[in-house]
């Protein structure tokens, strides 16, 4: 009972900062300042996931499987936020 309470606080945190991040996206005035915002949901939301899913599930195959796509959401996110504003500052500057 007690681990399921920790795991929703735990996920309750992790909405909070993907519904302040959302907050920000939309109060934003341009794209780079939209990524900038996105960058609190990327780097704070997977980690706060897979905490709750360790928390619920113990260690076993499902936890395995929520790090390695942790991992592949941690490296590959500036990757594509790069990419995008590049993108965004190319298209301004034409």
């Amino acid at each position: 009972m007690a681990r399921h309470a920790v795991t929703a606080l735990v996920l309750v945190v992790a909405a909070a900062f993907a519904m302040l991040s959302a907050l920000g996206i939309v109060r934003s005035k341009n794209a780079l300042a939209a990524l900038h915002a996105l960058g609190v949901a990327s780097v704070m939301f997977p980690p706060l996931v897979m905490l709750a899913v360790l928390i619920d599930t113990g260690l076993g195959v499902s936890s395995v499987k929520t790090i390695c796509f942790v991992a592949v959401l941690l490296l590959g996110g500036p990757i594509s936020s790069h990419a995008v504003a590049v993108a965004a500052h190319r298209r301004r500057t034409k």
